[in-house]
């Protein structure tokens, strides 16, 4: 079994992703499968010599897996590649290596296209009665011209089949339009560009799901902190979240069973959504792992990569939850009242940049840490805590960032004595404390959040960072 890495790693792209590659090379390897992995990056755990049986250091283009490919075959029969688990390269790559003749398993290069071309996703949300924000796409000036007349100014221009706010801004009258073309007229040359209602003073929700074929399992409903338009790399969010209900989780999860059905996913899909007023619009679907994946498997104790990579081989959900690798009962939609808070907030490393206002839409976090509090709306004490150093791994042994531990909560947590200044608004703090590379610790829910609670708490181990 082939997986494709996420290729070179830069500031918002890539550990998230390796983590992901790194937890389906174990999945499949229990499973019995012989992994083999591709990436071209030495300082990821993907590329460490015993996280796979084979790696292949090589870059991701279509000619080089191609060689990978047929010199496997040459070794014995492939059972598929993994493209949706490394990011937006491979998943590039998908119709491309089908069109030769590769196997692709799990999300087809077809379903792949329907959530990354914006005009087919529009149709699929038409089609399932979901509210998006007003949008039309353009491939010349003209059409763009019209759309945005029709919509009404200001709105948000972005290009398709990019990653990380590539290409993204907020275009308030005709000449920033024009001027916005010129300017990325490389990123629409194949692809046409997205123009979009731009939504004010609105909630943004980030989802991630795993879906079978028939069966949904909601592995995370995060909140943003900021109001909706701030990148999810680059956000802070809380999870569970604070301020939504149990039927505001209902709608969210009937969303993402009827966008995912739609376009055909067999495994990971993240969608985030935008809460304006009581109206839930949907931003956009990436049927791939996410960079958030780490970030709701530590926080849930349920290792969505691995199931991921499972169910792209075939197994239902229904077979992940006998085995024991997700819940007996209820996901991460049905965390019961009390359960921990984790939230999550960006490192952003300002000595990098050229400016302070240089890095626009594009993520600029190196990584994502959950700086830990006592309480959601309390003040933390002016020394936070950091967690307990990781325990050892258990399973099956690795010499780096595979093994299965749980991370503490805020109550195993020690505490630091460095002073720290908190912003309990936003359970920020500055200087940040020192965790490890990354951490997920928590908090205790407030009485007062109102998601539904059916699920007991899970007790399983959480798999690390890798």
């Amino acid at each position: 079994m082939l997986i494709l890495g996420s290729g070179p790693n830069r500031i918002g792209q890539g550990i998230e992703f390796d983590y992901s590659c790194v937890h389906a090379s174990f999945a499949l390897s229990d499973a019995g499968f012989e992994t083999v992995m591709v990436n071209c990056n030495p300082e990821t755990v993907s590329t460490d010599y015993d996280t796979s049986d084979r790696l292949y250091f090589e870059p991701l283009t279509l000619e080089d897996v191609l060689e990978v490919v047929h010199a496997e075959t040459l070794a014995g029969p492939v059972a598929g590649v993994i493209v949706q688990l490394g990011g937006q390269t491979p998943l590039g790559l998908a119709q491309a290596l089908k069109d030769n003749g590769v196997p692709i398993v799990g999300t087809q290069p077809e379903a792949i296209d329907l959530a990354e071309e914006r005009g087919a996703f529009g149709r699929v949300l038409h089609e399932a009665g979901l509210p998006a924000p007003k949008h039309g796409t353009a491939f010349s000036f003209e059409e763009a011209r019209a759309i945005a007349v029709e919509i009404g100014y200001p709105v948000l221009a972005r290009p398709s089949y990019v990653l990380g706010g590539r290409g993204m801004e907020i275009v308030y009258d005709e000449p920033s339009l024009a001027d916005y073309l010129k300017r990325h007229a490389g990123l629409i040359s194949e692809h046409p560009v997205l123009i979009d209602r731009f939504l004010d003073d609105a909630i943004e929700i980030d989802v991630d799901a795993l879906y079978d074929g028939t069966e949904l399992y909601l592995g995370g409903v995060m909140e943003h902190i900021e109001e909706a338009g701030i990148h999810s790399g680059d956000s802070a969010c809380a999870l569970p979240p604070i301020t939504l209900g149990g039927y505001d989780i209902k709608r969210l999860r009937s969303s993402t069973e009827a966008i995912a059905r739609g376009v055909g996913v067999l495994g990971l899909i993240n969608i985030q959504f935008a809460m304006a007023g009581d109206i839930l619009y949907v931003l956009e679907a990436n049927p791939r792992a996410s960079r958030t994946v780490p970030f709701t498997s530590k926080a849930t104790a349920v290792p969505l990569a691995k199931a991921a990579a499972r169910i792209s081989l075939g197994a239902t959900i229904a077979e992940l939850r006998a085995e024991g690798m997700l819940p007996k009962e209820g996901d991460g939609g049905t965390l019961p009242i009390g359960s921990p808070i984790a939230v999550k907030e960006a490192v952003l490393p300002w000595s990098r940049f050229r400016d302070i206002q240089g890095h626009g839409w594009t993520p600029s976090s190196a990584r994502r840490c959950a700086p830990p509090a006592r309480s959601w709306a309390s003040t933390p004490p002016s020394a936070p805590p950091t967690p307990s150093p990781r325990p050892a791994p258990t399973g099956r042994s690795r010499s780096r960032g595979g093994c299965s531990s749980r991370w503490p909560t805020a109550t195993s947590a020690t505490w630091s004595s460095r002073p720290a200044r908190w912003s309990a608004s936003a359970s920020r703090c500055w200087p940040p404390p020192a965790p490890p590379r990354c951490c997920a610790a928590t908090a205790s829910r407030p009485p007062w959040s109102a998601s539904t609670a059916r699920a007991p708490a899970r007790t399983a181990s959480a798999p690390s960072s890798s």
